[in-house]
C-alpha cells in the first residue's frame, strides 16, 4: 500500500505544480533528507484514510452498512 500511497499523492503534486495552492515551508537544505520526509509523509497518506474510514465504520455501522452488498468478480479483485 505504500508504494501505491506515494504514487497517488505525487498526482497531488503534479496538479500543484500548475494550480499552486500550496507550498513546503522551513523544508531542510539537504535534498536527501527533504526526500526522505516526502517518502514517509506520503506513504501514510492512503493507509491513514482506510484507518480512518475502519474507526468510523465501527463507530457509526459497527453491523456494517445498510443495504445490499457489491460484490466483486474473482478478476476484479485480481486487478
Amino acid at each position: 500500500m505504500l508504494p501505491v500511497s506515494i504514487a497517488s499523492w505525487l498526482v497531488f503534486e503534479a496538479y500543484n505544480l500548475r494550480l499552486e495552492n500550496w507550498e513546503y515551508v522551513n523544508m531542510s537544505e539537504s535534498l536527501a533528507v527533504r526526500l526522505l520526509g516526502y517518502t514517509l509523509a506520503f506513504a501514510t497518506i492512503t493507509p491513514a484514510i482506510y484507518e480512518t474510514a475502519h474507526i468510523v465504520q465501527a463507530i457509526f455501522f459497527p453491523e456494517g452498512f445498510p443495504g445490499k452488498r457489491i460484490s466483486f468478480s474473482p478478476r476484479a479483485v485480481r486487478l
